[in-house]
């Protein structure tokens, strides 16, 4: 079937392919990597029957291992032929798809990973996902047992789509380093997180830059330190600590401070760009020095 539907492709398809890529398309049959970010390429992007083309030459290559599609702006017409790649191509460990815009395409490439036992990354940030798609993602989590790296990064889906992803940390047990930069949990969204990895007995690198959280979303991460024995990074930089009544800061660095001295798994905690004054940071790192020696590596608190 694959031979047939290459055979009906031209001979100048192929060709344009191969000159926009700047090599010779058997690279795509043998190849363990293939690095096709669109800044790369010689022509830049891929229209989505390029797309299309590359994805059924990539089905046929065994080896390969890492797929890296960074910004194309392919858009939800190619969602399918991602899905495709992820049924296809069995071998394929990490992929890269950030700044593409497939929007609600997602949901198609969701669909696919919950059927893929194979692929140990998957790199989505940039994408415009919304609350919608990104319960479609978490839905995949729930069943998927291969994946250990997931970056949904700069996708605004906002409160919705986190308390989503929170539920599918519960019964998630592959997933290590997940990135939700610049997504807009709110507090809601990180509440539900923190709350889900009390449990969590897997998940080891957390990134939750610039998510609004607020004084009260800090101070449930704050509670979550207490239970959880697995988090070695943890990046809540960025957060609006001090926005709001100086109780409530005084409250949450309180909070974080018992917790820096319960809990002594944590290797990097990142507070920086929270508006905290001098009295705040000292307590900090006083926790943190006191809590030191029970820990293998001194806490990296970054502040």
């Amino acid at each position: 079937m694959l031979r047939w539907q290459l055979r009906r492709l031209s001979t100048f398809a192929h060709g344009a392919l191969a000159s926009k890529l700047g090599r010779p398309l058997s690279d795509l049959q043998t190849s363990s990597q293939l690095s096709l970010r669109a800044k790369d390429l010689a022509h830049g992007t891929l229209s989505a029957g390029e797309m299309k083309l590359l994805v059924l030459l990539l089905e046929a290559n065994p080896a390969l291992r890492t797929l890296d599609l960074t910004g194309h702006g392919m858009g939800s017409a190619s969602a399918a032929d991602v899905a495709r790649l992820l049924r296809g191509c069995h071998a394929l460990q990490a992929l890269h798809l950030g700044n593409n815009n497939l929007r609600a395409g997602v949901v198609e490439i969701a669909d696919a990973l919950q059927e893929n036992a194979t692929l140990l990354e998957m790199h989505l940030p940039a994408y415009s996902i919304g609350p919608d798609a990104c319960q479609h993602i978490a839905l995949a989590l729930e069943t998927n047992r291969a994946l250990q790296t997931l970056d949904l990064s700069d996708n605004a889906f906002g409160p919705k789509g986190g308390s989503s992803l929170a539920r599918a940390l519960r019964t998630n047990s592959s997933v290590r380093s997940l990135h939700l930069r610049t997504a807009s949990i709110r507090v809601q969204g990180a509440c539900d997180m923190a709350d889900a990895l009390k449990k969590n007995t897997r998940l080891c690198e957390l990134g939750l830059q610039e998510n609004f959280m607020g004084a009260e979303g800090v101070s449930a991460m704050a509670q979550m330190l207490h239970y959880n024995s697995t988090l070695h990074s943890l990046d809540l930089s960025n957060n609006g600590i001090s926005v709001g009544s100086s109780s409530g800061t005084a409250s949450t660095i309180t909070a974080l401070a018992e917790a820096l001295m319960t809990n002594t798994t944590l290797q990097i905690l990142d507070l920086q760009l929270n508006g905290l004054d001098v009295d705040s940071k000292q307590e900090l790192t006083r926790a943190a020095h006191r809590s030191n020696h029970l820990r293998l590596a001194p806490l990296q608190l970054k502040l």
